[in-house]
This record gives C-alpha cells, structure tokens and sequence, in this order.
C-alpha cells in the first residue's frame, strides 16, 4: 500500500466536507470517488467537481461501502448520524477519519472505538487543531522545557468562534462545551499530557434563546469560562465566545523557565489593541479583516489528511486515541454539570 492510490470517500459536503473533499483532490496519493448527501447537495457538488467525484444520496451508499477501490472514509455529516455511519464504514472494513465531536455520549464514543478494533480498522477523532503549525510548535517546545527540569504553571486559552452559527446548528451542538471549547480542551490534554482533575465553568446568554439556540440545548452559552485544574497541580483558563468581531484564537502557556504563545495572525480587536505593540497600525473604529475556521486552521486540515494516509499506509502511528476522544467528551460534559451546579466537578479519568 506504500505507493497505492488510496481511494477516499466523504460523508456530508456542508463547510468542513468542502475543505476535506477539496484537499483530497489535491493530495497526489489520494483519489476523492464518492461524495455522500442530501439529494439536494447534488448539485452543488457537481457545481464543484464536475464529473470528477461521484455524488450519491444517502440511500444509495450501499455502493461506496461496497467498492473496495475506497481504503477510508471521511465522515463529516451531522454529530447525530457520527456513530451509525462510523459502524457501518468499519463494517464495510474502511478506515475512517471522523470529525469531531464523534459523539456527545461517551458510550456512543466507546461503541464508535469498540467497532473499529472489531473490524481492524483506524479512527481517527479529527481534532485538527494538534496538526496546527503554531500550536504543534507550543507542543513541541512545552515538551523540551519539561525535559530540561522546566515545570509548567498555567495555560491560558482564548477561544472565540466567528461568525455566528446558523440556529439549526446550534440546536443540535450540543452547546459552546462540545462544539467550542473541546478543541481547547483536547489541546490542553494534550500540552499536559493527562486530563483535568477538577473543573469549574460559568456563562452567559448574550442573544435570544432562538438566535443562540438555547431555546433547545440551555448549554448554547454566548460566552463560557471554564477553569481547569491538574492533580498535579497546574492551571487552566478557557475564555469560549461565540461573541467577536473576528476569529479569535490565542493561547498561552506559562511556565517556571519559559512563556510561550500563539497569536493571531491578523488583530481581530484593533481599536483595544491599538498602541500596545499587539496588534495592526490600524486607526481605530477601522474594520479588520473577518477571519474563520477555515482560514485559520486551513493548513492544519491538510496536515491531519496527511497524517490520515500515513496511518492507513502503516507509515505513522495514530495520533489521537480512544482515551483522547473520551477523556475530551467527559470533560465538556463535567463543564456543563458544572455550569448548572455551580459547583466545581471532580473527574474521574
């Protein structure tokens, strides 16, 4: 399988299937076949691809699970259907790379797991952000301070989300806990190299119930704080916001012999940043550019295909693990138990 071209096929073409079915094509190893959706995406993908990637509904996927010209799927249609298609693939003996969040149960999470060793296949959790440049460096450099008798202290994370989700995906998120702030989390996990022992979470409602969605899902928060503690005695804080002007994304992570951090690349808040080296020479008032998910982490989906050929080629080992997968999902959910008690939650991981 080492220079085979491996066939590709995705499920769901809303955003993130775009940009995976877009960097399939592009990688000289990979061949995007199938297109899975909706009847009513047909067109958009033929708008896209032509006749170059085969489109078929939902009740025709009996094809791509049969053809064994197709080595893994990628699987990027609603959280709801994450665990039935993730089943059905592994049955069909197909990798997968599955976006996040596999499930918003940690037994759906495990069924997901427990299906794919059935069928001796790998899944991947698609938390890209661990195969961002910048973030990938933090990693890298958090590590070698360790090593060298460094100890951490405290990460901080800024983590705010634009633009505004349409209503019909907020009510079915799961809220700011699962959608937004598991990336932070898994990166901090990550960083540490164990999950939190301890967490504390707060929030708040900025717009009406059937803007945010929580008219549905009372953890579609517009703004959450959540604070983490280790057992072995380091800090944590996630500033979640679905509130900005721009794609918000920094994070620092403080140390007794190093301060690193990740910036953005553009000032998402020129005028508050003005005059304070930070940011652009823009005057203030003055619009910046709206940045997003796809902008900012658009290399970092490239390299998580990347990573994805090379599991399936048995040239890299998986980077994220069943435990990573859980571990995350326990603890959004131990942010909303939080959030709704008001009471800091102890983890059992």
């Amino acid at each position: 399988m080492d220079t085979q071209i491996l066939g590709v096929a995705v499920y769901g073409f809303g955003r993130i299937g775009r940009v995976h079915a877009e960097n399939t094509l592009k990688r000289p190893g990979l061949k995007l076949m199938y297109i899975i959706d909706i009847p009513s995406m047909e067109k958009a993908v033929q708008d896209t691809f032509g006749g170059a990637v085969e489109f078929l509904p939902l009740e025709n996927e009996h094809k791509m699970l049969n053809d064994t010209n197709v080595h893994f799927v990628i699987i990027c249609n609603p959280t709801e259907f994450h665990v039935t298609t993730i089943v059905k693939v592994a049955e069909a003996k197909k990798h997968i790379l599955c976006e996040k969040p596999i499930s918003l149960k940690v037994a759906e999470i495990q069924q997901s797991y427990d299906a794919a060793e059935k069928n001796d296949v790998h899944l991947l959790c698609a938390f890209n952000r661990r195969f961002d440049g910048k973030i990938r460096a933090l990693h890298k450099k958090t590590l070698q301070a360790r090593e060298l008798g460094g100890k951490t202290h405290r990460a901080t994370v800024v983590s705010r989300d634009f633009p505004y989700p349409d209503i019909r995906f907020l009510r079915k998120s799961g809220g700011v806990f699962h959608d937004c702030a598991v990336h932070d989390i898994d990166v901090l996990h990550w960083i540490f190299g164990a999950p939190p022992k301890f967490v504390q979470a707060t929030g708040t409602y900025v717009m009406q119930g059937d803007v945010s969605g929580a008219d549905v899902e009372p953890l579609c928060l517009d703004n959450a704080l959540i604070t983490l503690k280790w057992a072995t005695g380091e800090i944590a804080t996630i500033c979640s916001s679905r509130i900005s002007r721009s794609y918000d994304q920094r994070i620092e992570v403080f140390g007794d012999t190093f301060d690193l951090q990740v910036v953005n690349d553009i000032d998402p808040f020129s005028p508050a940043l003005a005059g304070m080296g930070m940011g652009t020479d823009s005057e203030p008032g003055a619009e910046v550019e709206a940045d997003s998910f796809q902008k900012r982490y658009a290399n970092s989906y490239v390299v998580e295909l990347e990573h994805m050929e090379n599991v399936v080629r048995g040239s890299e080992a998986i980077l994220v693990h069943r435990a990573d997968a859980v571990n995350a999902c326990s603890v959004c959910d131990a942010c909303g138990e939080a959030f709704r008690s008001g009471k800091e939650v102890e983890l059992a991981l």
